[in-house]
């Protein structure tokens, strides 16, 4: 890996406290970015929200014996442990 201050290729990026920063200049055409913002645009499910979450959950069986691990959503587990 090259440092980016020593690099001659690179005399528009610098690397700061806060990361890299480009100091050249750029163009973007307004309908070019709202061409591309659109097409990653998340569109909503289109039977609603409560039809997918109907579809796509389980609910949670407490009951079920042993160690488990359940995937609540996005970054949220429930673990269970010797029965705690």
């Amino acid at each position: 890996m090259t440092n980016l201050k020593q690099d001659p290729t690179t005399k528009k990026i610098r690397q700061t406290a806060k990361g890299l920063r480009y100091d050249g200049s750029f163009k973007i055409k307004i309908g070019e970015f709202i061409r591309w913002r659109l097409a990653r645009r998340v569109l909503p499910p289109k039977a609603g929200y409560y039809a997918f979450n109907q579809s796509w959950s389980e609910p949670i069986d407490l009951s079920l014996p042993d160690n488990r691990v359940w995937w609540i959503g996005h970054s949220t587990t429930l673990i269970r442990l010797n029965g705690k």
